[in-house]
């Protein structure tokens, strides 16, 4: 989907997966500025917003959730 994880992270938000969270921590471009609830999604486009919209009914449908929402 996308090769650098920093760039999926391009709007500097926390995450609510320690995996994820951890994983960011550790790199040294990312750093978050918005918690999961208090990311404002006016900051994602139409098209990103779809997108998330789309992946998550994905994996809903198809048992590929790998973190839960």
């Amino acid at each position: 989907m996308v090769t650098n994880f920093c760039e999926l992270d391009k709007n500097n938000s926390f995450f609510n997966t320690p995996e994820l969270q951890d994983y960011f921590n550790k790199q040294p471009s990312c750093r978050p500025i918005y918690s999961p609830k208090a990311f404002p999604p006016k900051l994602l486009s139409k098209l990103e917003q779809q997108n998330l919209e789309y992946i998550s009914k994905y994996q809903d449908r198809y048992g590929l959730r790998y973190f839960q929402k």
